[in-house]
């Protein structure tokens, strides 16, 4: 799943003019703990975005919002 969300990702990046940093959250416990049966999970900042798969909508709410 991580794959997938990932060339997705990279395929909106471009258009919505975003960057993505991965994590992986093996290497922080409280990280590990929040979201272990939820990755792949997709933040804006603190802000969770989707879980899985990519929500595109919620997607491109969150960065209008975070943009203001």
């Amino acid at each position: 799943m991580c794959e997938d969300m990932q060339e997705t990702l990279a395929e909106f990046s471009e258009e919505m003019g975003f960057s993505v940093r991965e994590i992986d959250i093996d290497q922080d416990p409280v990280l590990r703990d929040r979201y272990n049966t939820l990755v792949p999970v997709l933040a804006v900042g603190e802000t969770e975005i989707c879980h899985y798969y990519l929500d595109k909508v919620a997607l491109e709410q969150a960065l209008q919002t975070n943009a203001t």
